[in-house]
């Protein structure tokens, strides 16, 4: 280990611990848990720009077409231009456009009263030709250069500076920009930036950048975060960023991976982004979500619907799943671009949606424990060498296995698996492993590899659900549906969870499964009579190879047990959902 350091001193704080899981986990608890996210945070974002009309049409396509979204991201609320590179970008403000977006406080209104919260854009830049350049200059707001002036500078074609956070009058006064948005009706924003403060700046009483630079990110996201919980209340609005310093999770709930290229390179594209998602879960950054497709595309042009289609694969297994058009709007696929692409990323959208109550106990237990959401195999299998070197495959908690395609016109590839059975979660295959091995597996271009342990269960949604974000009329949230809770359970070994919101599930499945009778506490029961028009609940809906599934009314505790397999229950009396046991 080589440690460098831009000063005469050094504080280290060292976690002696036996695994990276506990030193990971002492590291992100150190100082406090990670800060709270939404319940809505769990279902797509989808990036909407260009004004009203178009934020509009996007939210009636959506419940139209039933495709799941939690939030519209409306990133030129404070106005959009052309750019240096012949797209569409921001002007770097901090205020409300008026022409692109009419009456937005009501329009937001009316996209709660839909099951959409509203998100948009700021970032710590003061720029020309706007009010804010103004007045930070006027009132000493900014930082100043080594003789005492202003200091400003190129921010790619703009002009400006940024926000001196050292400065107590420079933060109230930007405070009530945020205030603003917040009182507007805005749920949160992409918190953007927070990197560029200038080493030889002069800032506050007498530090200078140096001092500053490593913790302007973590003080402009308490910034944004002090304005939403004031206004919003703890836990119920969110700034996601890209920059940050140790703690920085402590005060932005939601991360993600800056601008990657619309590309399949390794060092700024696709594969760059899930690495960082991993990377910082090792750092105590434990929620997490990228651009689909990606941002910039300076290098390899716009994104394809081959590149377009394995990130929506990719993004549906983040924990935040989030669309932007990038600079080359006009020219990047797009979810929209054809009703193909459309249909997968309903689909995707559907599954991200379904697993909200899996996301939740992944962020519980980053709340409790400092695990992050989005493992390295370090912190699930240590020891074994060839799973931590495995290339582009992470796990999701402890129990699923994610391996992404990242590369281009390739329809298969191999994942390393470690010992025992596992199941495809899309596609209804089982491997057994008697020890770390790889194995080969199919990828169509709209498919992604996903295996689920031995042992697991996974709880999900009811299949109508399209937002947690509370909605009106016959939009259906997930509060319309939550005396339903639908469990899968892998057998061939045991598991349980305990839901967030009540009621555990404790499974075994070590014997050999057959279409036998089904039992509630030792007692016959009609589960396995099919299901039809007279039998809606309590009834076998299928069994046939390698999965059986029934629909069952909960009950409030008991054992439900079929061949070669039990399923005790506690508190789940007043719910009811489809159980599907692979085997």
């Amino acid at each position: 280990v080589r440690i460098s350091a831009w000063g005469n001193t050094l504080d280290l704080l060292v976690f002696p611990f036996e695994t990276p899981r506990e030193a990971v986990a002492a590291l992100t608890l150190h100082g406090g848990p990670p800060a709270l996210a939404p319940d809505w945070t769990w279902g797509p974002w989808i990036g909407v720009q260009r004004g009203t009309d178009e934020l509009l049409r996007t939210a009636d396509m959506l419940r139209r077409l039933h495709i799941p979204a939690t939030a519209l991201w409306a990133q030129d609320w404070i106005g959009g231009r052309a750019n240096f590179f012949g797209g569409y970008d921001l002007p770097y403000h901090w205020e409300w456009d008026q022409e692109l977006y009419p009456d937005l406080p009501a329009v937001i209104a009316g996209l709660h009263d839909r099951g959409f919260a509203f998100l948009g854009y700021f970032n710590p830049f003061i720029t020309e030709p706007h009010r804010e350049f103004d007045e930070a200059l006027e009132h000493g707001y900014l930082p100043l250069t080594p003789a005492g002036d202003p200091y400003t500078f190129s921010i790619v074609d703009r002009f400006g500076s940024v926000l001196d956070l050292a400065n107590p009058d420079a933060r109230a006064w930007a405070k009530e920009f945020l205030v603003d948005a917040v009182a507007m009706g805005q749920d949160g924003w992409m918190c953007d930036f927070g990197e560029w403060m200038p080493l030889d700046a002069q800032v506050g009483d007498g530090m200078s950048g140096q001092d500053l630079h490593n913790a302007y990110p973590v003080l402009w996201h308490e910034l944004n975060m002090e304005a939403l919980n004031e206004v919003a209340g703890p836990g119920n609005g969110l700034c996601f960023g890209r920059s940050g310093w140790t703690g920085d999770h402590r005060f932005t709930p939601v991360t993600w991976g800056g601008d990657q290229e619309t590309s399949w390179a390794r060092d700024d594209g696709i594969a760059t982004a899930r690495e960082i998602g991993v990377g910082l879960g090792l750092s105590g950054v434990g929620r997490y979500g990228s651009d689909i497709a990606g941002f910039s595309s300076e290098w390899d042009g716009p994104s394809t619907e081959e590149l377009y289609l394995r990130w929506i694969t990719m993004g549906a297994f983040e924990p935040v799943m989030r669309t932007h058009d990038g600079l080359a709007e006009d020219t990047n696929w797009h979810f929209e671009a054809d009703t193909s692409t459309l249909l997968t990323f309903r689909r995707y959208a559907r599954l991200h949606m379904r697993l909200q109550p899996f996301w939740e106990l992944l962020d519980r237990q980053y709340q409790r424990e400092g695990l992050p959401l989005m493992r390295h195999a370090l912190l699930v299998e240590p020891g074994d060498d060839l799973l931590r070197d495995a290339p582009d495959q992470h796990f999701l908690g402890d129990d699923l296995l994610v391996a992404p395609v990242l590369e281009p016109g390739v329809v298969a590839r191999d994942v390393v698996l470690p010992a025992g059975a596992w199941y495809g979660l899309l596609d209804g295959g089982r491997w057994v492993v008697e020890e770390t091995a790889a194995v080969e597996v199919a990828a169509a271009m709209t498919e992604i590899p996903v295996f689920a342990r031995a042992g697991s269960l996974l709880p999900m949604l009811a299949p109508d659900v399209v937002t947690s974000f509370p909605a009106r009329g016959d939009v259906v949230d997930a509060g319309d549906r939550d005396d339903r809770i639908d469990i899968t359970a892998f057998h061939g070994g045991s598991g349980s969870i305990e839901l967030v919101d009540g009621g555990r599930f404790t499974f075994v499945g070590d014997g050999a499964v057959s279409d036998g009778p089904l039992t509630w506490n030792d007692e016959a029961t009609d589960l396995d009579q099919p299901c039809d028009d007279a039998r809606a609940w309590d009834c076998r809906e299928s069994f046939g190879p390698g999965e059986a599934v029934y629909r069952v009314s909960w009950g409030e505790s008991g054992t439900l047990a079929g061949p070669g397999w039990s399923l005790a229950i506690e508190g789940g009396a007043g719910r009811h959902g489809v159980l599907t046991l692979r085997y």
